[in-house]
């Protein structure tokens, strides 16, 4: 199976019905965001999300669960793969003690 480079991580491309797919005017990914149930398909997909914030606002601070929230994926997703991404595009472990994301405050506050 070829491999899928995203970012620093590179995995076994996903042959899913959430993969991204080749059309004759580029890439898509062919499920809505709360469709998709692929965890390699979804971990890629929130990490494009999480790039394209930074390209706008120039670094992640800031990033949350809502950021994620308002592109169309839904809560469980976020909890099961948001760590993961950020910690993937940001190359920055995140405690699980510490809040979920960068800049955001701790869901016990």
């Amino acid at each position: 199976m070829p491999a899928v480079a995203t970012g620093a991580a590179v995995r076994p491309a996903s042959r899913t019905l959430d993969a991204k797919r080749a059309t004759h005017d580029g890439y898509i990914w062919p499920r809505a965001r709360h469709h998709m149930t692929d965890g390699v398909a979804i971990r890629d997909r929130m990490a494009e999300d999480a790039r394209a914030f930074e390209e706008l606002r120039g670094d992640f601070e800031g990033i949350s669960e809502r950021y994620f929230w308002s592109k169309g994926w839904t809560p469980e997703q976020v909890e099961q793969h948001g760590v993961a991404v950020i910690e993937e595009v940001t190359s920055t472990p995140i405690s699980r003690t510490s809040p979920l994301f960068p800049g955001e405050r701790s869901r016990a506050a």
